[in-house]
């Protein structure tokens, strides 16, 4: 359309004059693990997350996900895989990823607007499963001050004022039942719309919590 800037036409603006802006997609990555004494199918309230707090952009001092911008060109599970590595130094496989929400998140009074996408995966499915899972890493310091592993109890009890927006609204999804983790041991995802050979099938049993594992206590 004439207005639209993708098209290299003008700015949209708002009735006061002002630009409005282009919405993009971001893509979080939800990496999920049992919370002690938990090996089958969880509820919310029986998995953690790793988590992290924002430096040096919009929503810096709140709490997020690793997570980024979609790329042209980029799957969704690439994306998450993509962006967990590079932010935690953990590596998945694009297979084990599914997608679990989607928030619609205009921040900083409509001056940015993301479609959100939470890409899932229980790290039950990474290379070695959950006794081989690595430390996550802070290997962009100047972006997170570091990650942790919190449950969604937890995290309740943050103010809403600590939350990413796309994290608060990811949180009421979980309150209200909107959300609830995925079968992790059958997690599958395809990328592209083409046919593509199956994955191979993982083990049905799932590895047993490693010693020395706590909940953590707060953020």
């Amino acid at each position: 359309s004439p207005g639209d800037r993708s098209m290299g036409g003008a700015a949209r603006i708002d009735a006061f004059g002002a630009a409005l802006p282009n919405v993009r997609v971001g893509v979080a990555a939800l990496l999920i693990r049992p919370r002690p004494g938990n090996h089958g199918l969880p509820s919310a309230s029986d998995v953690e997350f790793l988590i992290g707090e924002r430096k040096g952009s919009h929503g810096a001092g709140t709490l997020a996900l690793p997570g980024g911008h979609l790329e042209a060109g980029e799957g969704w599970a690439q994306c998450a895989a993509r962006e967990l590595h590079e932010e935690t130094g953990i590596d998945s496989p694009t297979d084990a990823w599914r997608c679990a929400f989607v928030s619609n998140d205009v921040m900083e009074e409509g001056r940015k607007h993301y479609i959100t996408i939470f890409m899932e995966c229980d790290v039950r499915l990474l290379p070695g499963g959950l006794l081989r899972l690595p430390e996550p890493r802070t290997m962009e310091p100047d972006k997170c001050k570091g990650w942790k592993w919190a449950s969604v109890d937890i995290l309740r009890k943050v103010p809403g004022s600590r939350m990413f927006l796309p994290m608060k609204h990811f949180l009421e999804a979980a309150a209200d039942g909107r959300w609830r983790p995925l079968r992790g041991v059958d997690a599958v995802h395809v990328e592209g719309g083409h046919d593509a050979d199956p994955p191979p099938k993982r083990p049905r049993n799932v590895s047993p919590e490693p010693a020395g594992q706590a909940t953590p206590k707060g953020l």
